[in-house]
């Protein structure tokens, strides 16, 4: 999984343009007229639906509850896709029995078909990108979104919900014994003084560990990401902060293209060595590494009285969001960052791909690390290695 970040300044211009990049510029292309080309989902469908054939794609898509929705929707989008370009005929295409049925060309290609249909026919479908809310619509019966009303329901659709209400009373009728089981069991009742985990304990002390930052820094389309963007044009003459420094790589990129002052925060215990790393680089006079949380700390002593110009920060975590630190990392602008500053980044977007990670080793850490020397990290894997090993025994 990458996490492709982009950053871009507080203006009000610079805010509706860089909207329209968040936005993709995600257009629809009608199932029965793809020449034909709209903004939003709504309009493209009430085209479908109103216009010569009267191509209802909600009513054809399969259950919103079927384990293979998504799947199964790509190939029915991909299918229509191919029979509309082959001059075909849309009203082969069905769902039935758990499979798209119809449209294909028979023989080999028919036995192939999650090859040849999950392949998009429109690049960056704008379908294929909104399966989610497809599946809402169909899920709630509406076919007409901009109106949200429902659609003439064939016999066969008004079964379909009367057996989803069905299906829906006996689960929660299941669901309401379950609870008044478990709220009635003095087995499922902790202890009172039952101690919680510390979750920020354990969350920081695992960013202690050196093979994670390790990882980061083997990610070069993240790295050369921030190190492109962190250029003297913006950073020049800049106080800067980096919320979960970690090994401090933005620090430096930030001192290196000109940065007047940047503070360097982590609650983690790598901090120590991010310390040596920074004055084994020569830029102890302009890093400043402290060890806390950004949002509750005081930077240098000096309180909220400190405003910094621009914030960065490796917040993203797997799937974006899973670190929780986007929170942290709002707070510390609302507390520090000056009118008019700049965040690294403010926007992202989400791609994935399967990757494999090496094992770890120390000889990362020796060669040149984005032209910064980070050798000091070389006893802190041993340290951590061999503290692991005695954990194990």
């Amino acid at each position: 999984m990458s996490n492709d970040a982009s950053s871009r300044h507080n203006s009000d211009s610079d805010d509706d343009n860089d909207d329209d990049d968040i936005s993709l510029s995600l257009t629809f292309h009608p199932i029965t007229q793809p020449e034909q080309v709209f903004s939003s989902l709504a309009e493209a469908l009430e085209h479908d639906r109103t216009g010569p054939a009267q191509f209802d794609l909600i009513s054809h898509l399969p259950p919103p509850d079927h384990e293979d929705f998504f799947e199964l929707s790509i190939t029915f989008i991909n299918k229509c896709r191919l029979a509309v370009r082959n001059g075909s005929d849309l009203k082969a295409i069905t769902y039935s029995d758990g499979n798209i049925v119809g449209g294909g060309g028979g023989g080999e290609e028919e036995e192939n078909e999650s090859v040849n249909y999950f392949k998009p026919v429109i690049d960056e479908d704008g379908f294929l990108i909104s399966l989610e809310e497809l599946n809402n619509l169909k899920r709630s019966g509406v076919t007409d979104p901009e109106n949200n009303t429902p659609s003439s329901s064939s016999a066969t659709d008004v079964k379909y919900l009367q057996d989803q209400i069905a299906a829906l009373q006996s689960q929660l009728a299941l669901a309401s014994t379950k609870l008044i089981d478990f709220t009635t069991s003095s087995s499922n009742t902790p202890p009172k003084n039952s101690a919680r985990p510390d979750n920020d304990s354990y969350y920081f002390a695992s960013y202690s560990h050196p093979a994670i930052h390790e990882q980061m820094l083997r990610d070069e389309p993240r790295t050369l990401a921030y190190a492109n963007a962190t250029t003297p044009t913006l950073f020049r003459n800049k106080v800067v902060l980096d919320v979960g420094c970690g090994t401090g790589i933005l620090s430096l990129l930030a001192a290196r293209a000109g940065a007047r002052r940047v503070y360097a925060v982590d609650d983690c215990d790598i901090v120590h060595t991010t310390r040596d790393i920074v004055k084994k680089n020569g830029y102890e006079e302009v890093i400043t590494v402290m060890k806390g949380r950004a949002e509750t700390m005081e930077l240098s002593g000096c309180g909220d009285d400190v405003k910094v110009d621009v914030i960065v920060s490796e917040w993203m975590g797997y799937a974006l969001f899973f670190e929780n630190m986007l929170d942290s990392v709002i707070r510390t602008r609302e507390r520090f960052m000056t009118a008019g500053g700049t965040m690294f980044p403010d926007a992202a977007r989400v791609f994935l791909e399967g990757a494999h990670a090496p094992p770890e080793s120390t000889s990362f850490w020796k060669a040149d690390v984005y032209g910064f020397d980070m050798t000091d990290m070389i006893p802190y894997v041993s340290h951590k290695r061999n503290a692991g090993a005695a954990d194990v025994e």
